[in-house]
């Protein structure tokens, strides 16, 4: 359950493109704002949560990731978008 008032929030909506809660950011730039948004948080409320586009690959969330870690971030919850009903995944090649 994300409580987004104080939830950090990480949209990837598509491969390169990243978004801390509604304003888009490069990925240098994302670090920055997160090490901000974290700052005054206690340690147990320092949860980064990030949701990806369902055409974003596995590479792009894995970059947001170390990103995120690079900050001392542990806690790191994934959300998926769940908004192509119907969309099965795709078969693991």
């Amino acid at each position: 359950n994300i409580n987004k008032e104080s939830s950090v929030i990480i949209s990837v909506p598509k491969d390169n493109e990243y978004y801390l809660g509604k304003k888009k950011v490069s990925l240098d730039d994302l670090k920055a704002a997160v090490e901000k948004a974290l700052a005054n948080k206690k340690e147990e409320d320092k949860i980064v949560y990030i949701k990806s586009g369902v055409e974003v690959s596995y590479g792009e969330v894995v970059k947001v990731i170390n990103a995120v870690r690079e900050k001392g971030v542990d806690k790191i919850g994934l959300v998926a978008d769940r908004k192509k009903k119907g969309a099965t995944a795709a078969p693991a090649t």
